[in-house]
Parts: C-alpha cells; sequence; structure tokens
C-alpha cells in the first residue's frame, strides 16, 4: 500500500463518525433534576472507569441500572430497567421507509414498512454475580407498493442474549456473553452482488464468549479470553464464514493514570468449513486518562499470518467526556472476514461519534464508520461509509420513542460498483 493511502485514510476520519457510543456518565438517580445530575467528578475516577465503546462486549462495563436505551450491533433495543431482579417484558412498534429495498445500484426499489417486537428481559444480581437473559422477536408486515416486488418473510429479526459474570474469589472472575440473531437481510447487507430474485435472505448469526481476569494485586491482573463466531445465510452466493479469537493478556498499573498491557492474540478464521487460517499477534498496549473526562489509548502489534505472512496492526483511540456527553474517535488498522465474500481482509477504519444528554432527559446520537477493506490474498479492495443518527425520547414512565436514521455507502472502484441506501425508522416502546 502506497504512502498516499493512509493519509487519505486519515483525512477521512476527520469526516466519518463513529459507532454506536455509550454513555461516559449514566445518571443515577433518572427523576433528579438535570442541573443536580449532570455535575463533573469532583475527583478523579478508578483508572480504566473511562472506556470507549470500541471495546470488546463494552455494554458490559456498566451496572443495569444506568445503561441507556441500546442497540449495538446485532443486537435489539432494550430499555434501560431497575436493579430489580425478575422478569421485565416489552413490546416495540415502528414505521420504517427505506429508499433501496435490497440494496441495489441501480432499480432501487422504495418501500415502507410496519414492525412489532416484543421481549423479554430477565436479571439476577447479587454481591458476587450477575445474569442477564434477554429475548426478541420483530415481526414485519409491508406498508404501500414497495414490498410487493420483493420476497421477504414476516419474522424480520430474532435475538436471544445473555450475559452472566461470577466472582469466585475476591481476586478472580469468570464472565460469558453469548448471542444467537437472526434477520432476513438484502445482499448488500452482506457486501454481495444483488441477487436477481428481489429475495431478502434469512442469515443466522451467534457469538459467544468466555473470559476469566486475576487481579494479582491492586495495580496488576491477569486475563485470558475466548470468543467464537458462526455466520450463514440461505443466500447462494454467502460463503459460511467461523471466526475465533484466543487471547492471554496482563496489564499493569504504572502510575496513577497510566497502563500498560501486553496481549497475546491468535485469530482464526475459517470458509466454507475449509481449513482455518491462523493469524499470530502481539499487541503492545498503553492508556493514558489525562484527566476526569480525558482518556487516551494506543495499540501496536506485530502480526504473523499464514504463509510466513507479516503485518502490522494498529489502533487509536480518544474518549472525551463533558457535562453533558461524550465523544469518541478510533482509527486503526485490524484483519478481519468480509460478510459472506470468504476473503481475510486488511481494515482501515476510522470513526468518530458524539451522544449528548438533552432537555427532559433526551438522547442524541450521532456516528458514522469509515472502511477501506484490503484482500490479503485475491479479491478487490472495497469501501463502505455507515452513518447512524438517533434520537431517543423518554415520555411517561417506562415509555420511550426514539427516531433513528441508518446510511449505507459501498463501493468496489475497480467494478465501478456503487450502493446507496437510507433508511429512516420511528420506534415506540413500552416496558411493563
Amino acid at each position: 500500500m502506497t504512502v498516499r493511502a493512509p493519509i487519505l485514510l486519515l483525512l477521512a476520519c476527520v469526516l466519518h463518525f463513529a459507532a454506536a457510543p455509550l454513555r461516559a456518565a449514566a445518571d443515577e438517580r433518572a427523576d433528579a433534576p438535570l442541573e443536580e445530575r449532570e455535575q463533573p467528578p469532583a475527583h478523579l475516577p478508578a483508572f480504566g472507569s473511562l472506556r470507549t465503546w470500541f471495546s470488546a462486549v463494552p455494554i458490559d462495563q456498566i451496572p443495569i441500572e444506568l445503561r441507556p436505551l441500546r442497540q449495538s450491533g446485532k443486537q435489539a433495543l432494550i430499555p434501560p430497567r431497575s436493579r430489580r431482579d425478575g422478569l421485565t417484558p416489552r413490546v416495540a412498534a415502528a414505521l420504517q421507509y427505506d429508499d433501496n429495498l435490497l440494496l441495489t445500484p441501480s432499480n432501487k426499489l422504495r418501500g415502507g414498512a410496519a414492525t412489532v417486537a416484543p421481549g423479554l428481559n430477565w436479571l439476577d444480581e447479587s454481591a458476587r454475580h450477575s445474569i442477564e437473559i434477554d429475548a426478541s422477536a420483530e415481526a414485519l408486515g409491508a406498508l404501500g407498493k414497495g414490498y410487493d416486488a420483493v420476497d421477504y418473510k414476516t419474522l424480520n429479526e430474532a435475538t436471544l442474549q445473555a450475559m452472566a459474570s461470577a466472582r469466585l474469589l475476591p481476586t478472580m472472575s469468570i464472565d460469558y456473553a453469548g448471542l444467537l440473531f437472526y434477520a432476513q437481510e438484502a445482499p448488500g447487507d452482506t457486501l454481495l452482488p444483488p441477487s436477481a430474485s428481489n429475495e431478502l435472505f434469512p442469515t443466522y448469526y451467534q457469538n459467544h464468549q468466555f473470559g476469566g481476569v486475576w487481579q494479582r494485586s491492586h495495580t496488576t491482573e491477569f486475563e485470558t479470553r475466548w470468543s467464537g463466531s458462526w455466520e450463514r445465510s440461505d443466500n447462494p452466493e454467502f460463503v459460511p464464514t467461523r471466526l475465533q479469537d484466543l487471547e492471554l493478556s496482563t496489564r499493569i498499573q504504572t502510575g496513577a493514570t497510566q497502563r500498560l498491557g501486553l496481549r497475546l492474540r491468535q485469530r482464526a478464521a475459517s470458509f466454507d468449513s475449509q481449513a482455518w487460517q491462523r493469524y499470530n499477534s502481539l499487541w503492545l498496549e498503553w492508556e493514558q486518562q489525562w484527566s476526569p473526562t480525558l482518556l487516551t489509548q494506543a495499540s501496536v502489534a506485530p502480526t504473523h499470518g499464514p504463509d510466513a505472512d507479516q503485518l502490522s496492526l494498529w489502533r487509536l483511540a480518544l474518549t472525551k467526556t463533558a457535562r453533558f456527553g461524550q465523544w469518541n474517535v478510533d482509527v486503526g488498522y485490524e484483519i478481519s472476514p468480509a460478510g459472506g465474500i470468504g476473503l481475510m481482509y486488511g481494515v482501515y477504519s476510522a470513526n468518530l461519534g458524539t451522544s449528548w444528554r438533552l432537555p427532559a432527559r433526551a438522547v442524541l446520537d450521532l456516528s458514522v464508520q469509515a472502511a477501506r477493506y484490503l484482500a490479503l490474498e485475491g479479491g478487490d479492495p472495497f469501501r463502505t461509509l455507515r452513518p447512524l443518527l438517533s434520537l431517543t425520547v423518554p415520555l411517561e414512565d417506562r415509555w420511550w420513542l426514539r427516531f433513528g436514521y441508518e446510511g449505507t455507502l459501498d463501493e468496489v472502484p475497480a467494478q465501478d460498483y456503487r450502493v446507496v441506501g437510507n433508511r429512516v425508522r420511528a420506534t415506540l416502546i413500552r416496558s411493563f
């Protein structure tokens, strides 16, 4: 890759905002006056309490009762809840409009739909353990003529997810996070060429993650973690993909606001049940919390791939919190499969996102993800852009209204291929 390409990418990150933000500071008492709830911390918080939302399973870092209304990746909208144990049912109803239902470069189909999504959330917490299980299903009905030319199913999405943690000893804990996900998606959602059959294809995805942490002292900790994911689709062009990570790491707090880390990771991918492609990385990590509201993170990883390939992975992140919100910047180079294509890619990404609390406890989120994919062996480079905008407004007790926008831009310059799609959605959520 020439010097010019990374320079253009870094310039692009100024324009591109990032994904699914976490709130840096959540209200302890939702009904307290705003001026009482939003005071900045009077002292430096515990090191590591500021985290970007690009970390693995970031939602686990937030206590149940302080979580915002969230939808992170392949995950349903889940309202916040109090710390009471037990079962909390909910239902969400939405209206949505797409200007490119099948994500095709031409002959776009436009259409609206209504969805209804019941869900259940179960929580059991104590001083030494936490278990949360959430299930939801979404039914879709067409509005107008757009969907008449599309082959789709009534069951639009379904999710089952679980998160659990337990403290075995005062210095040792284990955790698990799992997700089963079904959705019908346009081929363009998985970066595949459009289907000639005008069909939304069922796609199946699952992810599991196990981890353990041992705190040797108040400044040193060791961690081991395994994660694995599987993805397949009824689309005959989709290549079934498996991905797994095995990590061993240690982190040492070298000062009141600084931490260094060493992480050994093996990433392995398999396409259509073929032999695993393995990439071994040694990550050198640095974190510096400059103030109660500013955190920087940097890491670099010499990587050895199959066929003696040598790569240098890296990541830079900046998190800044303010009295009424937070913004994050994240740029890096990583290796990853691309949905259903059957190839490993080197991915340059540039993300910037912001989340702000507005009057009446409303929350505004704005984010954009920009990425450039370079096949490690064969395949044409392509670019993606994902802008997201949402406004969440609490109504009466246990009612929320959410307005959202999702954009899609995919380009394969070598094939003169360009897909643009936009979706707007209004969702009303009620928990019981």
